[in-house]
């Protein structure tokens, strides 16, 4: 599924807990795992979050773009 949805020009997040979504989690842009998964699937993640939710990762979403935007206006108001 994930080959699939690149080829198709997609950005792939994956997130599972299984040993036979390893490759899964490698082909993937973006995987994760939390702390209780096993090792194989943190091994093949990207990003192992260490709260055992997967709602944290909107969280985390969130204040990225709110750094970036934060970075852009500053940044906007330094070239004035």
């Amino acid at each position: 599924m994930v080959e699939c949805l690149k080829k198709l020009g997609y950005f792939v997040a994956v997130t599972d807990d299984c040993i036979n979504d390893r490759l899964d989690l490698k082909l993937s842009d973006v995987s994760f795992s939390i702390g209780i998964d096993t090792e194989v699937t943190k091994d093949a993640s990207s990003v192992i979050l260490m709260e055992n939710k997967f709602s944290i990762i909107v969280d985390a979403v969130m204040c990225t773009i709110l750094i970036v935007n934060i970075t852009v206006v500053s940044h906007t108001c330094l070239k004035q």
